[in-house]
């Protein structure tokens, strides 16, 4: 399969782990925006070397998108492998970042307003 993918979980490249694809059912969690029903979504575009995919979940209610996951698929199982890897990044939304957002907690940067940016002190 010819896509570039990092898991979310692990972070190893390319479906080189065990999550990358998904076994069985998995719920889908609700849209972070508005609570909103995601729906998984594939674009499949034809192509003298095949079907080019791109996969994506999005909320039905405010329209927020995860992120896209392309590749080039031969049959319909690959198609399947994508948008199971796109609902893995959906899912996986909000714990991507946590340790950029725990590294900032020890020095406030996660307080509003900011300890060294006192409140009406902002754009001067």
């Amino acid at each position: 399969m010819n896509f570039w993918y990092r898991c979310p979980v692990c972070e190893a490249e390319d479906g080189k782990c065990d999550h990358a694809l998904i076994d069985g059912a998995v719920t889908l969690l609700p849209c972070p925006f508005c609570g909103g029903p995601p729906v998984p979504h594939t674009f499949p575009k034809e192509t003298s070397d095949g079907v080019n995919v791109k996969a994506y979940v999005f909320c039905h209610e405010c329209g927020a998108e995860g992120p896209y996951v392309e590749g080039m698929t031969y049959d319909p199982e690959e198609r399947d492998d994508l948008e199971a890897k796109a609902v893995l990044l959906w899912n996986a939304r909000n714990a991507r970042h946590l340790g950029m957002y725990d590294a900032g907690t020890p020095e406030g940067l996660n307080l509003y307003p900011r300890p060294d940016q006192p409140r009406g002190s902002h754009g001067s």
